[in-house]
C-alpha cells in the first residue's frame, strides 16, 4: 500500500487552467500510466476555516467528530474549498477530482 498525502497531491485529475506554463499531471495520473492494474482511491479532507465557499463544510463540518463521504452523483454541482486555491479547470468534485471526503 502506498499512501501520498497532501490536498493537490491526492486529487484524480489536473487539467490545467490555460495560462498555466508548467501543466504537469497528478500523481493519480502518472502512477495509472505507470503501473498496470493499480487500484487507486482519491480522498480528499476538509479541516478547519476555509475563505473559499465550500459546500462540504457548511454541510458536514458543524456534526461532531469526522464524517467520511464517497463521492457521487448526489454531490454534483457541490464546491470544495481545496481545489479553489488551484488553478485547474472547474471539474465536477466527485466526477473528476476525488472518490471520497473525510470532513473534520
Amino acid at each position: 500500500m502506498l499512501v501520498v498525502v497532501g490536498n493537490n497531491h491526492i486529487l484524480k485529475k489536473l487539467d490545467w487552467q490555460d495560462h498555466v506554463v508548467n501543466k504537469l499531471g497528478s500523481i493519480r495520473q502518472y502512477s495509472s500510466k505507470t503501473v498496470c492494474g493499480l487500484r487507486i482511491f482519491s480522498i480528499g479532507q476538509v479541516i478547519g476555516e476555509s475563505v473559499y465557499e465550500d459546500d462540504f463544510r457548511r454541510e458536514f463540518g458543524h456534526i461532531e467528530g469526522a464524517v467520511a463521504v464517497d463521492l457521487d452523483e448526489r454531490f454534483a454541482g457541490w464546491k470544495l474549498g481545496i481545489v479553489e486555491s488551484v488553478a485547474i479547470k472547474r471539474e465536477e468534485v466527485w466526477e473528476q477530482l476525488l472518490d471520497g471526503v473525510v470532513v473534520c
